[in-house]
């Protein structure tokens, strides 16, 4: 019953859309003893069984969630019922942020099997050699941001330094991603530790000062270091800022999924303190994402089991990207999410001023 895999996304995207329809078709089919007839749905496939809308999520699943209860709510179904070959139990801790019905099946051959909610997953600790070589970020007025166990170095959201281990020993490579750091290793070889000084710490404060340069006024539109990690650079302007978003103080926090490169554009996350004292979760992002809303919860879950915290949530975007299906979805959890709006042109202008 199995269609991923890499012969399967070689497929014609109408092939695909087909072979994917066709297995939601047989499982559902399997489950409840009525065949449906599939949709197309960005990234697999749905239908509508009685009251229960049904999903499958081929493509990247565990970021699904969002556009599944989305067309759930769209097709008026009073629950709704996720398939996944994989990322079940991620997807199914998520929907548990939700009040709407949502069920996650897991494939199991050409049966279906009730997946469990995954436990929030524990912080990857960082070792003081990695921190104290991250000191060199904070004297070229580079942000640390910590990740996963990763420290990097970011400039207006966009990383422009990793600190890497090597040979046992903690060091900072220049370079705006991996191919870039590889590249700066290549010509720097053993002067490559931007910590030592030298030719690595020029190469870093020049990558940075470029990054600045290329994320500023009318080059942010212009340039593809401008374009890259929008999400990021929001959220790098409101932690700078937490009054945009009621907040006392806000610092950069993992999403519960790992980045998958530089350049991917999820949603970016921060946590803090409101100005009364209570805890505050922001994501911030940029373009239409109906996942950030589970994303964003999921985080929100993270942040207050891991403080025995119950905080508020907080979505921050452009104004054109606000729109009603994300308000739905946003109510639809459990402790709904607010929005804060700032103007359309925040890029350009480098402050997150708030929207009109």
């Amino acid at each position: 019953m199995a269609c991923g895999g890499d012969n399967v996304t070689a497929l014609p995207p109408d092939q695909r859309a087909r072979l994917v329809g066709a297995k939601l078709a047989a499982l559902v089919d399997r489950h409840s003893g009525v065949r449906p007839d599939p949709v197309a749905f960005p990234g697999g496939a749905a239908a509508v069984v009685s009251d229960t809308a049904w999903v499958l999520l081929d493509d990247r699943p565990a970021t699904g969630l969002g556009g599944a209860v989305a067309w759930a709510l769209r097709h008026e179904a009073s629950r709704l019922a996720v398939v996944a070959d994989s990322d079940a139990a991620v997807l199914a801790r998520r929907a548990g942020t939700f009040r709407f019905p949502v069920t996650v099946w897991q494939v199991h051959g050409t049966d279906l099997v009730e997946a469990s909610a995954a436990p929030v997953p524990d912080e990857v600790p960082v070792g003081r050699d990695e921190l104290e070589a991250a000191g060199v970020f904070t004297d070229i007025g580079i942000d640390v941001v910590i990740e996963h166990g990763v420290v990097s170095g970011e400039v207006l959201g966009l990383e422009v330094a990793r600190v890497v281990t090597v040979d046992g020993s903690a060091q900072v490579h220049p370079g705006v991603g991996r191919n870039d750091r590889d590249g700066h290793a290549m010509l720097l070889g053993a002067d490559g530790d931007a910590t030592r000084g030298g030719a690595a710490r020029a190469a870093l404060e020049r990558v940075a000062a470029d990054v600045r340069r290329v994320r500023h006024g009318v080059n942010a539109d212009r340039h593809p270091l401008g374009r890259m990690a929008r999400s990021r650079w929001l959220r790098q302007l409101v932690v700078a800022d937490p009054a945009l978003v009621g907040g006392a103080t806000l610092e950069p926090v993992a999403g519960t999924l790992a980045r998958t490169s530089v350049g991917d554009d999820g949603p970016a996350f921060a946590v803090g303190t409101d100005l009364d004292g209570g805890s505050v979760v922001v994501a911030c992002t940029v373009g239409v994402d109906l996942d950030v809303i589970p994303a964003a919860a999921d985080v929100r879950l993270a942040h207050d089991s891991r403080t025995e915290a119950t905080s508020r949530l907080v979505v921050v975007l452009a104004e054109r990207d606000l729109q009603p299906v994300t308000r739905r979805l946003a109510e639809q959890l459990v402790a709904p999410a607010g929005f804060v709006t700032v103007a359309d042109d925040w890029h350009v202008s480098s402050s997150p001023r708030p929207g009109t």
